[in-house]
């Protein structure tokens, strides 16, 4: 046998041993490994951590190249797949905040307006309740 045919087979040998080995076991971190820790002021700004109406939780996960956020807030709480995703989702709460505090305030203005104007005339109750229709004001 010569040194050539020899060098083949091991490298024959040594391929095929390669390919036995599963894949996986190849591409993940050990078992004994711990992923990494990552300090949540590293990722977000103080507003996009924390607000009147959200807060993101401590509890920030490594899952293979992405991050997983919890989101608690006054809407719901949302587990959270990426860094993008959690940007896009705290900019919808903060904006649903909004609109929820603005029709609020529309809707008080609303009943402020209305308190004076919305009355029942001289009919009693019984009568409004028995014809609804035949309680209005006589126009004739």
């Amino acid at each position: 046998m010569n040194w050539r045919t020899a060098s083949r087979r091991l490298a024959a040998s040594i391929a095929v041993v390669m390919l036995a080995t599963p894949a996986s076991a190849q591409l993940v971190a050990d078992a004994h490994e711990e992923a990494p820790r990552i300090e949540l002021d590293r990722v977000f700004s103080e507003t996009l951590m924390q607000s009147g109406s959200h807060r993101v939780e401590d509890n920030l996960r490594v899952k293979g190249t992405h991050l997983e956020f919890t989101i608690d807030s006054d809407h719901g709480r949302y587990e959270v797949l990426s860094i993008p995703m959690a940007v896009l989702r705290i900019h919808e709460i903060l904006t649903l905040a909004q609109a929820t505090d603005a029709y609020q305030r529309e809707s008080e203005q609303l009943a402020e307006k209305l308190r004076g104007i919305v009355y029942v005339g001289g009919n009693s109750r019984v009568d409004i309740l028995t014809s609804p229709l035949g309680s209005g004001p006589n126009t004739s």
